[in-house]
């Protein structure tokens, strides 16, 4: 299931912000989109699953598994294949004060290749978004 607090505004896909834990105390340690996937054709465009920190006003670093890691220590997944069943991408440490920190978000990019014409994915799916939370050590 797919969060409520989803937005259209400044970019080609969705984006989330992250929720207060489920309980309180729990650090964040990053996002799971499952079912993730894109249809149509693609020229000079990328399907990009991305974790923004909005403390540093920049991605959040960590590492990426079930995708593309797109930004050494950046968690910035490409899709280059339609579909992953999992892509996680998971913080280089656990955060303790989270809530609306962290933008969770599905997008499109071109590529920077010289190309003029550029053809974004008709469409980004993921049957749903998991924040992956810890309790302190």
């Amino acid at each position: 299931m797919l969060p409520a607090g989803t937005s259209d505004d400044g970019l080609y896909g969705r984006f989330w912000l992250s929720p207060e834990p489920p309980t309180p105390g729990l650090l964040l340690v990053g996002v799971r989109f499952s079912g993730a996937s894109w249809e149509g054709s693609s020229s000079n465009s990328i399907a990009v699953f991305s974790l923004l920190d909005r403390l540093v006003e920049n991605n959040a670093n960590g590492a990426v598994t079930g995708a593309y890691q797109g930004l050494a220590n950046e968690l910035v997944g490409v899709l280059f294949d339609q579909q992953s069943d999992q892509i996680e991408l998971k913080l280089s440490q656990p955060i303790p004060v989270s809530t609306n920190r962290f933008v969770a978000v599905l997008d499109a990019e071109n590529l920077p290749m010289g190309q003029k014409s550029v053809i974004f994915p008709d469409r980004i799916r993921v049957s749903s978004i998991e924040w992956l939370w810890s309790a302190p050590e």
